[in-house]
């Protein structure tokens, strides 16, 4: 995992400029290169997430369409 992270890092440091202005798809092409290999689910949940133990529940965000 900590090596996907320095994949990442160094992608964005690659090219600054393309991540000026960030978009759904390139959060999802950093987030591609820190899973890649973990078997972790690739994209955005659409549901609520928790916390395991507690009652707590984050607010869904409607933010991203």
């Amino acid at each position: 995992m900590i090596l996907n992270h320095k994949k990442a890092f160094d992608f964005v440091y690659t090219d600054p400029k393309y991540f000026k202005k960030l978009s759904i798809s390139e959060i999802e092409e950093i987030h591609g290169l820190i899973v890649n290999g973990l078997d972790v689910y690739f994209g955005l949940r659409k549901s609520r997430v928790g916390i395991t133990g507690t009652n707590y529940r984050p607010k869904l965000t409607t933010y991203l369409k």
